[in-house]
């Protein structure tokens, strides 16, 4: 097995384990289990600078799934969340064409913080509680997390396939507010900022680069993503205040 036949292997395996991670939360109906899908932006100067406009993958969409628990007497919760986001952009047409593609599948450690209803023990969804909306369901997000990164690059006019895979630690920051649409469903609008630490997508230095030699952190780079979206949260515990019984 070569190297690039191993890296599709590794990828592919820990492709099936979140999916399989993803399918055991959804089972556990004894808390929210939330999804949420979202608008991304991906920056990242030197790799930007590197291929040119035309052809770096700055737009994508973010998909995720968390499990939602909680502190009790204060308005502290936790949603550690899976995530994948994906970005691709494409010059050149048929025989010329040339493809770069990032993908990022990640583990992030959410906490939310209510800070205008912080001393209340809310059982939320905001749905069955007094008040405004707004006091009960603002937070502010704060977002340790890893990140499998896989970049790729093809060249459909010399049939080449590249790609690079790295594994990066990652802080993120957001708001959103709850709002509660029944008593077991929540949607939640989003705006979130991610920030990686440094990684290297050296393809892009091997291909792109005009400087001989080429320094060795050429492509190293410490991309950041945006995002705005929703979620869809749903209190599968709540069904038992509905006659509904495992």
């Amino acid at each position: 097995m070569n190297v690039h036949h191993l890296q599709v292997y590794t990828y592919h395996m820990k492709t099936i384990a979140t999916f399989l991670i993803s399918l055991f939360l959804i089972g556990s109906l004894s808390a929210q289990v939330s999804v949420n899908a979202a608008y991304a932006a991906l920056s990242a100067s030197k790799w930007n600078d590197l291929v040119g406009d035309d052809l770096f993958p700055g737009s994508g969409y973010k998909l995720g799934i968390d499990y939602w628990f909680k502190l009790k007497n204060k308005r502290i919760e936790f949603t550690p969340e899976l995530t994948y986001s994906q970005f691709t952009k494409s010059r050149g047409n048929n025989d010329v064409k040339q493809t770069l593609d990032a993908r990022f599948i990640g583990f992030h450690f959410n906490t939310n913080i209510y800070p205008m209803d912080f001393g209340n023990d809310c059982n939320c969804p905001t749905f069955n509680k007094d008040g405004s909306f707004i006091e009960k369901g603002f937070f502010v997000q704060v977002s340790p997390g890893i990140d499998f990164f896989r970049g790729q690059y093809k060249n459909k006019a010399t049939e080449q396939y590249e790609e690079n895979t790295s594994s990066i630690f990652n802080i993120g920051i957001g708001v959103g507010i709850d709002i509660g649409v029944l008593p077991i469903v929540t949607l939640t609008p989003f705006a979130s900022y991610r920030y990686y630490l440094e990684t290297n997508w050296e393809l892009l230095a091997d291909n792109f680069s005009t400087v001989d030699p080429t320094p060795e952190d050429a492509a190293a780079d410490n991309p950041n993503q945006f995002h705005i979206g929703l979620k869809l949260g749903f209190r599968f515990d709540e069904l038992r205040n509905y006659g509904w019984r495992r």
